[in-house]
């Protein structure tokens, strides 16, 4: 990435967390959700502002992809090789598909500003879990050193292969534990389109059609009908043997069924990358403890403050 498109990333970023507090200010008071009010908001300029720079980087990417489609060795080094093997992305499905140029933005903005905020949610959470538990963080270390002198999966001395991802089991028993206590999706809605019964307290409830309902992992993840003492960090709980024992529906940090998060198997593998290349070279420590930071339902959860972390080179 050179430094023009570093820029522009960050200037994307900032606009992103300009347009979600903006939001956050809407919910926080319900008459801002009609646009009549919503116009005399303080805010409202500066909503529309990140708005429009959001849509304009977004824009500037579907048009990059139209100019590169041109040329198929430029969307896909391989094309012309001798493996000749056309790698597919979400835009040539969405293109192909015939979905508008606005539509495409739209989900444009949906992917980036989907994917970036909870990943980098997360690994925040999860360094903040490998300090206060330094014995978890040795493991997943050690785990971490093995497979990168492990030469089946490392043909370079740094570089990790996805064959090494999937060897880094640990990892990702602490991540998803991680992805437990503190969910970046904490809550989401759903529109029921059919009745639901569910049984509350023994008794069986039937909700109609055309109720918004609001699922919460924060609170399922939680409970002990599912988890043993559940405030507790165990990565354990992500055995395969335990995790078969569970409803599959008591975990649900990317949602579930037809519309969980198309990401998810991104999203994993990024975070694993991440946390394999801190953790290889540095040890981790905190000065705080869980109950100093407060945390926000800002969309996403969020830490009141960034934890402070110590950093140990090895």
């Amino acid at each position: 990435m050179d430094e023009k498109d570093h820029n522009e990333v960050v200037e994307y970023h900032h606009h992103f967390q300009t347009w979600k507090d903006c939001l956050i200010s809407r919910i926080e008071k319900p008459w801002c959700l009609l646009d009549p009010f919503w116009k005399w908001h303080p805010k409202f300029g500066a909503h529309n502002n990140a708005v429009a720079q959001m849509n304009s980087y977004a824009i500037r990417r579907l048009e990059d992809y139209k100019l590169k489609k041109q040329n198929p060795s430029e969307l896909n080094p391989s094309v012309g090789s001798e493996d000749d093997v056309r790698v597919r992305c979400t835009l040539d499905d969405l293109v192909d598909a015939g979905v508008s140029d606005v539509e495409i933005v739209h989900e444009i903005n949906t992917l980036i500003f989907g994917g970036h905020e909870t990943s980098a949610t997360t690994i925040h959470f999860f360094f903040f879990m490998m300090a206060l538990h330094p014995e978890f963080q040795e493991i997943c270390r050690k785990e971490i050193d093995q497979v990168f002198e492990d030469s089946l999966h490392s043909q370079h001395e740094d570089t990790l292969t996805f064959e090494a991802l999937t060897n880094l089991k640990y990892v990702e028993r602490c991540l998803l534990e991680t992805m437990r206590l503190y969910p970046s999706g904490f809550a989401f809605m759903r529109y029921l389109k059919k009745s639901l019964n569910i049984d509350y307290k023994g008794k069986n409830v039937k909700v109609p059609a055309g109720t918004d309902i609001i699922i919460i992992p924060w609170v399922i993840h939680r409970s002990t009908q599912y988890y043993q003492n559940p405030e507790l960090f165990d990565p354990d709980r992500f055995l395969p043997e335990q995790s078969a024992k569970r409803n599959s529906y008591s975990y649900l940090p990317f949602s579930a069924g037809p519309r969980n998060c198309i990401g998810q198997k991104f999203g994993m593998n990024e975070m694993k990358t991440v946390a394999t290349y801190v953790l290889r070279n540095f040890e981790i420590g905190t000065t705080d403890k869980v109950e100093d930071v407060t945390l926000l339902p800002n969309i996403t959860l969020t830490p009141e403050r960034d934890y402070n972390f110590m950093f140990k080179r090895r």
